[in-house]
């Protein structure tokens, strides 16, 4: 029997423990209200790690926790599966959230500052419920919480993605507020712009739906090979443009939705929750249309996992296609659970971002000028919805546009809109022939 050599044992037992982290599709668990428990039960070392992340003199712990926190994270996420296409879309964003919870505990672990709101000069010792030096803005957000200033801490650092409110966002871009501030006409406002967003979302949604071919669980490209080159390309681009339309509705909408409930129902001010979206198809540049005008939640998470390791290595260049390169990995690790395969082109079209954001650079030290006005929202539109289309096709060709994203049952489209058109195209063509029947 042939010696199995000390580099191929390596790589079968590297590729086993990688296995029992993340095992391959039919090795999967159910996931059911009983398994559930199981598979969330990364939230509890992630909860801990938060809360750590809240008290100083704690980066020990915090460091000695995170194995821990990774392998739950990752195992609970990638072990189990609804094994249901028409879930593939909530599977999908289980994937991201779960790979969004080991990014989180690398950055609280690593984190030697830990986690200072802004007003807090200091931060309370494990065994301390607050610091003697907080500010009274500080003081009065604990005094009025309805859960214990630890939990209160743990919950809020764990779930303020954009940093508002706190040290690490201060470099956030916020889109400029344009409702009112005062708290019934802001709910009422959300609530309208909420409606809005729903309303559009499920419309283009429901178009994309409608398109033979993607809209099914089975998958489908958006490039038609029947077509000539030309149409080909026109159609898979106005394809991108209502997936682009509706992913922009999609975001916003759950937004709103969440501003309802934290400023509604949980008391929180209307300036924690300014909007995600800063009107991203105004954008001028791909600087402009990553930095400002798309949302900016997991932006924290790309610059700890991808671009600061990017950054020590090659510098400016390096920061900027680490984080890309971390959104890519991110985005098709995500894809990954659906149970459909890898998609190199997810990860490629990141990754030709950062080309784009360097040669912009490369522009304006070589100009002196920003790229901008209308040549560079064409420039934007080519790298987004040019480029993007392999990145989107490489959703669509695994089914996730067919995936249920807004349950038929509350879709206004596919119960009340579309069927009162066929109804009336139904009836338009009944006269319509009656009246040449008649002459």
């Amino acid at each position: 029997m042939a010696r199995v050599s000390f580099r191929t044992e390596l790589l079968l037992t590297l590729e086993r423990a990688f296995r029992e982290l993340v095992p391959e599709p039919p090795k999967r668990y159910p996931l059911t209200w009983k398994t559930a428990p199981y598979a969330y039960a990364y939230l509890l070392p992630l909860l801990f790690m938060a809360y750590l992340s809240q008290r100083r003199d704690t980066q020990i712990i915090r460091l000695l926790l995170l194995p821990t926190c990774l392998v739950m994270a990752i195992r609970g996420t990638y072990a189990y599966d609804w094994f249901e296409p028409d879930y593939y879309f909530f599977t999908w964003l289980r994937g991201l959230t779960g790979l969004a919870a080991a990014g989180l505990s690398v950055d609280f672990a690593f984190s030697q500052t830990a986690r200072l709101k802004v007003g807090e000069t200091s931060l309370p010792a494990i065994n301390e419920p607050e610091s003697l030096d907080d500010s009274e803005d500080v003081k009065k957000r604990r005094q009025n919480g309805i859960f214990p200033a630890w939990l209160s801490d743990a919950v809020e650092a764990l779930s303020t993605m954009r940093g508002i409110g706190w040290n690490f966002g201060k470099s956030t871009y916020i889109p400029r507020e344009r409702r009112p501030l005062e708290r019934q006409a802001f709910l009422r406002e959300t609530a309208r712009l909420f409606i809005k967003k729903f309303i559009l979302a499920d419309i283009f949604e429901s178009l994309i739906k409608s398109i033979t071919g993607i809209g099914s669980t089975s998958g489908g490209s958006m490039f038609f090979s029947n077509y000539p080159v030309f149409k080909r390309y026109a159609v898979s681009t106005g394809i991108q443009f209502l997936a682009g339309i509706t992913l922009t509705n999609g975001v916003e909408c759950l937004n709103l939705l969440l501003t309802i409930i934290g400023v509604g129902l949980l008391g929180q001010s209307p300036t924690e929750w300014p909007l995600i979206l800063d009107q991203p198809f105004d954008s001028e540049s791909l600087h402009d249309f990553w930095t400002q005008r798309w949302h900016q939640t997991l932006r924290r998470i790309f610059v700890v996992l991808g671009g600061i390791p990017g950054e020590y290595l090659y510098g400016r260049t390096g920061f900027i296609f680490g984080a890309f390169l971390a959104s890519g990995l991110f985005h098709e690790g995500g894809t990954y659970l659906m149970g459909r395969g890898v998609d190199y082109r997810v990860v490629l079209f990141f990754v030709l971002q950062s080309l784009g954001v360097w040669m912009e650079e490369f522009y304006r030290y070589v100009t002196g000028k920003r790229v901008g006005g209308i040549p560079g929202t064409l420039w934007t539109y080519f790298w987004i919805i040019g480029l993007g289309q392999m990145c989107m096709d490489a959703w669509f060709t695994r089914g996730l546009a067919g995936a249920i994203i807004i349950p038929p049952a509350i879709s206004p489209s596919r119960r009340i809109v579309f069927p009162a058109i066929r109804w009336v195209m139904r009836l338009v063509a009944v006269s319509f022939a009656m009246l040449l029947k008649a002459l």
